[in-house]
């Protein structure tokens, strides 16, 4: 098969125009792929027995698993397909269906079909088409691999246009003689080729269903919801035949005890394409280890670009991440280089991470929105008082979208670092993140004082929740940012949050904080704003961190539009 070519796709949202959004697939160019291990044969799993066909598609449990069965004595073929069914009750209800690989190699496809006898209007759907065979239900639309987030597999968006039960198909991708993805013209049932595996392991899969706005993000703990956030961007990392990764070669770590360096740190990975993982600080915890060896394995397979090397980016000094820390990632096979980037203090921290970023040429290359600063160096930057978290949380994603670093100053004082690095590299325009028992009305007037001429704008509401919608708002309006979704997080502790600059930049939409027990008012105006959401919103951590009572909320908001 030909090598992939990495093509730029849009996300649909069935029922709802879904705003684009950056999915790379770089080709593996002549690499060679792996040679295949022995046949494993892979049985059917506990659903195969009512999944085959439409007729007995089984209705799932929000979580569930599953494989593709591989035919005994090989395993590039297959006609395994799963099939379940959803029924809403009224018209207008979202559905997300997210598909994460969890081992085996391969890519596949999602598809949805009307509900058997009902009437659907399938003139105002995306993608509609006309009958499938064999008597089945109209098809709705499909979701090809390399879109939501830019893995191996696929995920959908779906709007309900009608009460009623509605049939969804997860099925291996099918390729042409050429390596391409192969237009869909079988309906159901039909055997084909298909390559759901490279290493003759049958890819194992979990289907989540939601019925509503909203998923949630989260692993056991702030170190797991971390690896959680990671491994659903890059779903299929460390799939060889299908290589999706970190497009910057490498992660960013920062700590989970002490939260400055990752306010700093979050423009760093929306710019560079890392995600960023949580340590402790003298131990690096058993799943983030796993998650870093899971990337830095498949990033041997890219070399599009001839550069095989996989950088850990540590965000601060020994104090807050340990030399025992970097022992141990200097010990990982694939690693190829651990790298600190760490100040006197973390006014100096905030400008190393920044001078980073400019120095690899990250602001130069990168422009997820098209309207960035294109093959130019940065010329914005956030400010943020680094000894309070919560508006710096906000403003990272924000700052990302605008090709800007994230810079620290104390409430009442402009450290030289972070004045030095101003005036370096030419800065004109700086947006102040909070109001001004966060960042002093003197200090914003020293900074419009330097040589450069910086024209200082304060983003700032009258409270941490206010200020992270007025941040949301800002972005949409001239970053742009999507106002067709969110990522909710706790206003009450910084940790899962420092982990979701990159789940902003796969969804194009900002982040906004709410208090654990009640979703915040202001969640609810960017609704408002928007008049829907046209994509899943995620809440990142667990209900210590956001209550199901706020969650609940935010899942149910498309209800305000279309009350019942």
């Amino acid at each position: 098969m030909a090598a992939y070519r990495r093509t730029l796709s849009l996300v649909l949202a069935l029922g709802l125009s879904l705003p684009a959004l950056a999915s790379y697939a770089w080709g593996v160019n002549g690499t060679a792929r792996p040679a295949p291990r022995a046949a494993a044969y892979m049985p059917a799993d506990s659903f195969d027995s009512a999944d085959a066909t439409w007729t007995s598609a089984p209705a799932l449990p929000g979580v569930s698993q599953h494989f593709f069965s591989s035919l005994p004595g090989t395993y590039l073929l297959t006609a395994d397909e799963d099939w379940f069914k959803v029924s809403v009750s009224a018209a207008n209800t979202p559905v997300i269906v997210n598909v994460q690989r969890l081992s085996g190699q391969g890519a596949s496809c999602l598809d949805v079909y009307a509900s058997q006898g009902g009437v659907c209007a399938t003139a105002s759907l995306a993608f509609a088409g006309p009958a499938d065979p064999n008597d089945a239900p109209p098809l709705l639309g499909s979701q090809t691999p390399a879109g939501w987030w830019s893995s191996g597999t696929a995920s959908m968006y779906f709007v309900a246009p009608a009460p009623g039960t509605y049939y969804f198909r997860h099925r291996p991708a099918v390729f042409d003689e050429s390596g391409e993805l192969a237009t869909q013209t079988a309906g159901p049932g039909y055997p084909r080729d298909a390559t759901p595996n490279v290493e003759n392991t049958a890819m194992q899969y979990e289907i989540h269903v939601i019925v509503g706005d909203a998923d949630r993000i989260a692993g056991s703990s702030r170190y797991g919801t971390s690896v959680a956030v990671s491994r659903m961007m890059w779903n299929a990392a460390d799939d060889p035949w299908w290589w999706e990764g970190p497009w910057g070669n490498g992660v960013i770590l920062v700590s989970g005890e002490s939260f400055a360096d990752g306010l700093a740190a979050t423009s760093l990975s929306l710019r560079s394409g890392m995600p960023i993982l949580l340590t402790k600080r003298n131990s690096l915890p058993p799943d983030v280890r796993a998650e870093i060896e899971r990337l830095g394995a498949g990033n041997k397979w890219r070399a599009w670009d001839g550069d095989n090397t996989f950088t850990v980016y540590v965000c601060g000094s020994g104090a807050t991440i340990s030399d025992d820390v970097v022992t141990q990632l200097d010990g990982l096979a694939n690693v190829t280089k651990v790298e600190r980037l760490a100040g006197s203090n973390r006014y100096a921290t905030a400008a190393a991470i920044a001078e980073e970023a400019s120095a690899a040429a990250l602001y130069k290359h990168l422009a997820p929105t098209g309207l960035g600063a294109l093959r130019r160096a940065a010329d914005k930057a956030f400010v943020i008082n680094g000894n309070s978290w919560p508006d710096g949380l906000s403003a990272g994603p924000v700052a990302a979208f605008a090709d800007a670093p994230v810079l620290m100053v104390a409430s009442t004082t402009l450290p030289p670092s972070t004045r030095d690095w101003l005036v370096n590299n030419g800065i004109r325009s700086v947006y102040v993140v909070g109001g001004p028992a966060s960042v002093s009305d003197a200090v914003m007037g020293e900074i419009a004082s330097l040589p450069t001429s910086p024209t200082v704008e304060r983003i700032a509401g009258a409270n941490r929740w206010e200020t992270s919608y007025r941040l949301a708002r800002y972005g949409v309006d001239h970053f742009g940012m999507s106002d067709g979704g969110c990522a909710v997080v706790s206003g009450e502790a910084p940790w899962d949050a420092l982990s979701a600059g990159q789940l902003s930049f796969m969804t194009y939409t900002p982040l906004l904080l709410t208090p654990k027990a009640k979703l915040s008012s202001w969640v609810e105006q960017f609704y408002r704003d928007a008049g829907w959401f046209s994509q899943p919103s995620y809440v990142l951590g667990g209900n210590t961190a956001v209550s199901p009572a706020a969650f609940g909320t935010l899942q149910n908001l498309w209800r305000v539009r279309y009350p019942r």
